[in-house]
């Protein structure tokens, strides 16, 4: 309750993410029931977004083109199957400028008002795309560690899943650098993870769901925005907080965006004072909180 009430008097009690999770709640309505794509894909709430290391917040696809949604860095489409020819210019306009980054997931806009075209994906995702009409589990692994977003992730990172999905789509494209391959169709491989780098933006593009924690965070941090923390414990972070679930116990190091004193919130334990990074032993599952607003906590919280 101390915390809480405390937390009115904050300035900056705005979300602090420079990255959208845009979700599309009529796109369900253009693709199978049998939930192949859409379980993994849900997956990845858990397995990669809520422990990528920088918090995230989740739009609405008709929030952002009507523009109620605020600027983002990084923006990740997780389902938007279904766009119209005028949803598809808008997105372009407010994606293609400012260096921001996108990542595409699947078949975005694969389906509009006149019916189902590849064309349309590589309208959005700037890359050329080539189409095979039938059903198949994806698994994609990292085949290129020479480009940034790449280089720091262990060479066992792969991801996708067993479920068939269909139609399937890879990358043909000379514009665009193949950081990782999908295998599909009885050990068929073909370019399905690429990077689209132009002098406004980066388009980014997978074939297959449920990117990993790793792989997130790494674009996020190519695309400008600040990441928190390397060690994929479930993590979320505010102006003035910073959150993390540990599944692993030991040393923590966290990264703050600006020099500030350092509170575990629960306790009012002095962790640092003046850094911009800090370091803390933790147990495994415990859930810790951290507190590097202006000032100092409230007197019944502080223990020094």
């Amino acid at each position: 309750y101390t915390l809480g009430q405390h937390s009115l008097t904050l300035p900056h009690r705005e979300s602090a993410a420079e990255v959208a999770v845009v979700v599309d709640a009529e796109s369900s309505y253009y693709r199978s029931t049998r939930n192949n794509f859409d379980i993994p894909n849900w997956r990845n709430r858990i397995w990669g977004i809520s422990r990528m290391g920088a918090p995230v917040d989740y739009v609405l696809l008709s929030d952002l083109l009507e523009g109620r949604a605020r600027e983002y860095k990084m923006y990740f489409m997780t389902n938007t199957f279904h766009l119209t020819g005028e949803q598809r210019d808008k997105l372009k306009k407010i994606l293609r400028r400012d260096g921001k980054l996108t990542l595409w997931m699947y078949a975005p806009g694969f389906a509009d008002e006149e019916g189902l075209d590849a064309a349309h994906i590589e309208d959005l995702t700037g890359m050329h795309m080539k189409q095979y009409n039938r059903q198949w589990s994806t698994s994609m692994l990292l085949t290129d560690f020479t480009h940034p977003v790449t280089q720091n992730l262990p060479t066992s990172t792969f991801w996708g899943t067993d479920m068939r999905i269909g139609p399937l789509f890879t990358v043909e494209d000379k514009k665009a650098r193949t950081l990782g391959r999908v295998v599909i169709q009885q050990g068929r491989n073909d370019p399905g993870f690429a990077i689209l780098e132009e002098k406004d933006y980066t388009s980014v593009y997978s074939a297959a769901p449920n990117v990993p924690a790793g792989v997130l965070r790494e674009l996020a941090r190519y695309a400008g925005a600040h990441v928190y923390t390397d060690e994929e414990d479930v993590f979320y972070a505010s102006h003035n907080y910073v959150m993390l679930h540990t599944l692993r116990g030991g040393q923590k190091r966290v990264s703050l965006p600006r020099t500030a004193d350092v509170y575990e919130a629960f306790t009012g334990r002095l962790v640092a004072r003046g850094v911009s990074e800090f370091t803390d032993t933790v147990e495994v599952g415990s859930t810790n909180l951290y507190y590097y607003g202006p000032g100092e906590l409230p007197a019944l919280t502080k223990k020094v």
